[in-house]
C-alpha cells in the first residue's frame, strides 16, 4: 500500500452562495478567504471524521487539516474545498 499527500483548493463560490449553502457558519467565508488564497493548492495533512447530533439527527462531516498562508493550521470542512491533485505517489 502506498500513501501520499493530496492537495485541495478553496471552492469557487461567491460569498452569497456560501452563506446560502452554509447559513450556520455566518461570516466564516471572510475568514476562510483570508486564511486560504482562492487559486492556491494546499496539502491535506490529516483527515478527521466528526459526528454531530442535532434534534436526534446524526450528521457526519469530514474535516481536512491544512496549513494556511499565515503560518497557522486549520481544520476545514471538506465541502468547502475541491480536489487539486496528488503528490508523493
Amino acid at each position: 500500500m502506498q500513501t501520499g499527500t493530496f492537495y485541495v483548493k478553496l471552492r469557487r463560490m461567491a460569498e452569497d452562495q456560501f452563506k446560502d449553502r452554509y447559513p450556520e457558519y455566518g461570516d466564516v467565508f471572510l475568514e476562510l478567504t483570508k486564511f486560504l488564497k482562492n487559486h492556491e493548492s494546499y496539502p491535506v495533512l490529516a483527515v478527521e471524521r466528526v459526528e454531530s447530533y442535532s434534534a436526534g439527527k446524526k450528521t457526519i462531516k469530514t474535516l481536512f487539516l491544512v496549513p494556511g498562508d499565515n503560518g497557522n493550521f486549520a481544520w476545514i470542512l471538506s465541502d468547502w474545498v475541491e480536489y487539486a491533485g496528488l503528490s508523493g505517489i
